[in-house]
């Protein structure tokens, strides 16, 4: 994605969260290149209203759609692109008590019994937070199943909820605050 730096002193990726942003007076908080069914390019971009409703657009020959509009649910607050075995899917996450949200190549959505704040994908393993928690899914697991998700670990303060879990020499690192 490019630049876009047209606000002074701030610097967004350009065309995705400015297009969502436009339409929902909301920030992107997912946003990733994939491939349609038939190879073709695409970028899907989470987001939400401020009503509690969690959208997810695709962009696709220059055009933004809804992709899929969640009602009544939390906004989307983290998507990531992860391969499970020969299964490339993208994952979206909505919150604690809110289930997460998957999309495969054909645009079939499935929910879960899972639930996560933020997801992050370091090297070829998934891990999920709830509030100040890590959590790995189990190898070779489906993680839209909650039973999948092996134990959770404390990082730091419950007071502080982990925003952001990065790859640091094939090991997780969490940002929080």
């Amino acid at each position: 994605l490019n630049w876009d730096c047209r606000n002074s002193g701030a610097a967004a990726p350009a065309l995705n969260p400015t297009l969502i942003s436009l339409n929902l007076g909301t920030p992107c908080t997912a946003a990733f290149e994939w491939t349609n069914s038939s190879s073709q390019p695409i970028i899907l971009a989470g987001a939400g209203t401020t009503q509690g409703e969690s959208r997810i657009f695709r962009i696709e020959n220059g055009v933004m759609v809804e992709d899929n509009l969640g009602s009544a649910t939390a906004r989307v607050k983290s998507g990531v692109l992860w391969q499970n075995g020969s299964t490339e899917m993208a994952y979206f996450a909505r919150g604690a008590g809110k289930v997460l949200l998957a999309r495969d190549q054909a645009g079939a959505y499935t929910t879960s019994t899972a639930d996560a704040d933020i997801l992050g994908a370091v090297g070829t393993y998934l891990y999920r937070a709830l509030g100040h928690k890590l959590s790995k899914l189990d190898v070779d697991t489906n993680p839209l199943t909650e039973t999948n998700w092996g134990s959770q670990t404390s990082c730091g303060a419950a007071a502080y909820p982990i925003n952001l879990i990065l790859e640091m020499g094939g090991a997780p690192m969490v940002l929080k605050g």
